[in-house]
């Protein structure tokens, strides 16, 4: 996935997130109670043309959003030994009869670990993520996350996760 294609998608959808909340009655960015969510995901690593290394993500979601946007932390660790822990924010994009759509974007820190050389410690982390939500509010998706340096170094190949992810609410 182009990073500027999810850029241009997500500045769009975050453009409609806050237009929809301001009102003259409220605040753009006023807090909201939104249940909390620990998502566990698997996947495969694509670097560089192939799917070189498996990977298992770990993100929480805090139960609170501002302005439609969800804080949120995550760490991940793939099996040819690198790591990435960061925080940022999700949105959602759409829901419809169970069906959703969320985008988000992470900042963080990568260990090399052996393998996948990204270029730098500080590796963005931005992603779509579709699939369903029960009436319990646990979910199960289909994902695609992107992590590059944002041209922080002279090297900036970026990765791509494809996974599929398991969320359950607190």
């Amino acid at each position: 996935m182009d990073a500027s294609i999810f850029i241009a998608l997500a500045l769009a959808s975050m453009g409609n997130q806050i237009w929809d909340s301001c009102t003259n009655d409220t605040s753009c960015f006023e807090k909201e109670m939104e249940p909390a969510r620990l998502s566990l995901s698997v996947g495969r690593v694509r670097f560089r043309e192939s799917f070189s290394e498996s990977e298992i993500y770990l993100r929480y979601e805090f139960g609170r959003n501002y302005g439609g946007f969800q804080p949120m932390a995550g760490i991940s660790y793939a099996s040819g030994d690198n790591s990435w822990a960061g925080v940022g924010v999700a949105w959602s994009v759409f829901e419809n009869n169970g069906f959703y759509g969320d985008l988000s974007a992470m900042a963080g820190l990568y260990d090399l670990g052996g393998s996948i050389d990204l270029g730098a410690s500080v590796e963005f982390r931005s992603g779509l993520e579709i699939g369903y939500e029960w009436d319990s509010g646990r979910r199960l998706a289909l994902s695609i996350d992107h992590r590059s340096n944002a041209n922080l170094d002279p090297v900036n190949p970026g990765a791509e996760t494809i996974q599929i992810r398991f969320s359950q609410p607190f």
